[in-house]
């Protein structure tokens, strides 16, 4: 049962993931657009305008990935640990470091697995160099790691311990 639970705290992890990519990529667009205007001539006077609103906004869609991939992560965490509570099992520490380097690797590996077959819908151009390919791969393997760990401490999580008695006077002898 435990195996099943971290499946689907897995599962969720991939899916939160992949939801939040479209933000992740309209964000990686606007970066690439400031790289194009920051090559141009005459690209200058736009991009110190409206740069920093670029800027922020990026910062915003990475931010909508991040809550994509941990809350998806979160909720299965939550739901596995009320199955796990019910059948009166626990999770060790083990396994939480398997989920999360297996994770990982899906992760990466999906991603360059996609950037391989189609590269041209997975970056845009201005940003399908390999390094980038790879910081990138890299990232997302990141976000994976910490949405497994933030599912693992979910799952592990221990009820809190009973609030101690007040001592009982004993009667004078």
């Amino acid at each position: 049962m435990t195996t099943v639970v971290l499946l689907v705290v897995l599962a969720a992890v991939l899916a939160g993931t992949a939801l939040g990519y479209a933000f992740l990529r309209e964000a990686l667009d606007l970066l690439a657009s400031m790289v194009r205007a920051w090559r141009a001539e005459g690209g200058m006077g736009p991009l110190v305008v409206g740069g920093p609103f670029v800027l922020l906004f990026a910062a915003f869609l990475t931010g909508i990935f991040l809550a994509l991939a941990l809350g998806a992560a979160a909720a299965a965490a939550t739901l596995g640990r009320a199955v796990l509570r019910w059948r009166g099992l626990d999770v060790r520490r083990r396994e939480v470091v398997y989920l999360a380097l297996l994770s990982s690797a899906v992760n990466v590996g999906v991603f360059l697995g996609l950037a391989w077959l189609e590269p041209v819908t997975t970056l845009p151009p201005a940003l399908s160099g390999r390094e980038v390919v790879l910081a990138l791969a890299g990232f997302l393997g990141l976000v994976a790691i910490v949405a497994s760990l933030v599912a693992g401490s979910i799952l592990r999580s221990h009820p809190a311990p009973p609030a101690p008695t007040a001592p009982q006077d004993s009667p004078p002898a």
